[in-house]
């Protein structure tokens, strides 16, 4: 196991070093003087690396923290990296995933209606904020913006001609 001591006093060398910690856990030294907390882990049969961020902006405690959370969802047949990005992805990434799923089963013209309202009205607002980090009162202040331009129910929802046009 290592200490604070131990991780504050390693040096560089000519070749990246790795600090073994505990159940997989490692400070990985590169030669430029660079810290920083990883994991190898296999998922599916696929070795990956698990990156927890640099040291001193993650202490040793915060570190093993991270890794213990990491390991539990590895446990829970989770990929931890998987997490990890799908919480870094912004709301529009996220919310043209949703719409890729949704469209299923709905007409052309509706998806569209629907990306152009979220284009227009949402994605400026919100688009590039991570997902994880929204709150609930920011999706309220989305559609009071919509109010206020007297939006309350949109007169050109798309219609359906006789025709079957679905």
């Amino acid at each position: 196991m290592l200490t604070d001591t131990q991780v504050r006093s390693a040096r560089p060398s000519a070749r990246p070093q790795k600090l073994a910690d505990t159940r997989g856990l490692y400070l990985l030294v590169t030669p430029g003087g660079g810290k920083y907390w990883r994991q190898d882990y296999t998922f599916n049969g696929k070795r990956r690396t698990l990156a927890f961020g640099i040291y001193p902006n993650v202490s040793l405690g915060k570190a093993r923290q991270r890794h213990h959370e990491a390991r539990q969802l590895l446990a829970d047949g989770v990929d931890p990296g998987a997490v990890k990005q799908a919480v870094n992805r912004d709301f529009e990434t996220v919310a043209r995933a949703w719409l890729d799923h949704w469209r299923t089963g709905r007409s052309e013209r509706y998806v569209a209606y629907v990306v152009t309202r979220l284009e227009a009205d949402v994605f400026p607002s919100i688009g590039s904020r991570p997902a994880a980090d929204l709150a609930p009162s920011e999706f309220r202040d989305v559609a009071r913006k919509i109010e206020a331009r007297g939006a309350f129910e949109m007169e050109r929802w798309p219609r359906y001609s006789r025709q079957g046009d679905k």
